[in-house]
């Protein structure tokens, strides 16, 4: 379904997170994303009220990966090796919630050896009083 919705500008070096810009738009949102109860790894975000209930949370590949995939030139067989640390833009969609008033996002470390790891909280922006 087609309606209001809140594109995010985030910029990243590493797991280090700034929120750039916002922009609020007509679109299609994906639907929310269920995690449920206990210790996950992976990378999230989501979108919360005042008391901290989350409206709206959406999985996605991690942007924060410090590994690049590379092949064998004998056999073709491709492996991971560990890499610098990325750095780049992440657009997030969200849909217009006039009760959000955070962006959370969450995300697992990023070395190979830790990528297992839970997700922890790695930044929280105030998005204002309503969308």
């Amino acid at each position: 379904m087609t309606g209001q919705a809140v594109r995010y500008r985030l910029g990243y070096e590493g797991m280090d997170v700034r929120l750039l810009a916002e922009e609020r738009i007509e679109a299609t949102v994906p639907p929310s994303a269920e995690i449920g109860e206990g210790e996950r790894s992976g990378f999230w975000f989501e979108l919360r009220d005042d008391q901290e209930c989350v409206l709206y949370r959406r999985v996605l590949a991690t942007p924060f990966s410090a590994e690049h995939e590379v092949y064998d030139q004998e056999s073709g067989t491709p492996s991971r090796v560990a890499g610098a640390p990325a750095s780049g833009t992440l657009w997030l969609l969200v849909p217009s919630f006039p009760d959000a008033r955070q962006l959370v996002v969450h995300g697992s470390p990023p070395e190979i050896e830790r990528r297992a790891e839970a997700a922890r909280e790695l930044v929280r922006f105030d998005i204002g009083t309503g969308r």
